[in-house]
């Protein structure tokens, strides 16, 4: 008889247990939501950094030279993950907007440019 208590308020304890639990969790359904907006948001704005980097035309030039085209890389930048997207988009925006990176013909910029070809295409390769 014991045994018999005490298997039913084992029962009955996990059973209330999962709907009293149910809607217990350590983050909220709203915050989540906000998390995977916000990383979506990121992931669109990196993308764009470095698609903006490998519209250029020195990028296109360095591609020809690594034997390979833009387009090519462009359609690889996607299939990156969001810790190498997000560092490259930090490169290609220190590229965009730093003035010794910038626009007048600094040795530093086609290096960057050069770079970003180069891990990008060894990202995909090593993915692959």
């Amino acid at each position: 008889m014991g045994r018999l208590i005490a298997v039913w308020t084992a029962c009955a304890l996990l059973g209330a247990s999962g709907r009293v639990l149910c809607d217990d969790h350590l983050v909220t359904r709203a915050t989540a939501e906000a998390r995977l907006s916000q990383a979506a948001t990121q992931q669109e704005q990196d993308v764009r950094a470095v698609e903006h980097v490998l519209s250029r035309p020195e990028a296109a030039a360095v591609a020809a030279a690594l034997g390979t085209t833009v387009g090519r890389v462009q359609t690889a930048v996607p299939t990156l993950s969001p810790a190498e997207l997000h560092n490259l988009a930090a490169r290609a925006t220190l590229l965009t907007h730093d003035p010794v990176a910038g626009e007048e013909g600094f040795p530093v910029h086609d290096f960057l440019i050069v770079f970003l070809i180069v891990a990008i295409v060894v990202l995909v390769l090593g993915a692959v």
